[in-house]
């Protein structure tokens, strides 16, 4: 019994990275995204009684399970607030409009940095996903987009970032992750 489980932990963790959840108080919320590079296994009267795992980290971080927040405006324009708590240099969310008109722009605009993302000549119900980590624009109508978009993959540093959404827009959803130094 406890072969197997043993050969379901080697195999299952031999494929890549994998999320380790520590239950203990202070942790629930975070994982550690890992790989295990040595696992082994202690017997007393030929029954294992420990096991010792070494894992290797994909970054100095823990990380909280990716979220999502949705605005969906109803006046222009419209206004908002996101934090960025992350202890990461840089937060590269993916940032995803909805067009509600033929012809129509969007515009968002990061009142803290003065920086914005324009894109312009959109179609009526085309949905636009901008990875500011993979530097990324797709679209659910064409192909090419980039001579749309003005190129401006915004990314976001620790504190407090007042936003001003324009356009024809009905919905921008903002995916993130934030991760967290644990420790000395």
């Amino acid at each position: 019994m406890v072969t197997h489980w043993i050969q379901f932990i080697e195999s299952s963790w031999s494929n890549g990275y994998r999320k380790l959840y520590i239950m203990q108080k202070d942790m629930l919320d975070y994982y550690y995204n890992c790989r295990l590079k040595k696992l082994e296994v202690e017997s007393m009267y030929n029954m294992p009684y420990v096991v010792n795992c070494t894992f290797e980290r994909d970054s100095i971080y823990v990380w909280q399970p990716t979220k999502t927040v949705k605005h969906i405006p109803t006046i222009f324009p419209y206004s908002f607030r996101f934090v960025n708590n992350s202890s990461e240099d840089t937060m590269k969310p993916i940032y995803e409009f909805s067009c509600n008109s033929s012809e129509g722009t969007i515009i968002l605009k990061n009142t803290t940095t003065g920086e914005d993302m324009a894109l312009k000549n959109l179609q009526d119900g085309e949905k636009i996903t901008i990875n500011s980590d993979t530097l990324t624009v797709i679209s659910n109508k064409r192909q090419y987009i980039l001579d749309n978009f003005n190129l401006n993959f915004m990314r976001l540093v620790e504190g407090v970032h007042n936003f001003v959404l324009d356009g024809n827009v009905s919905e921008l959803k903002i995916t993130y992750q934030n991760a967290k130094k644990i420790g000395g």
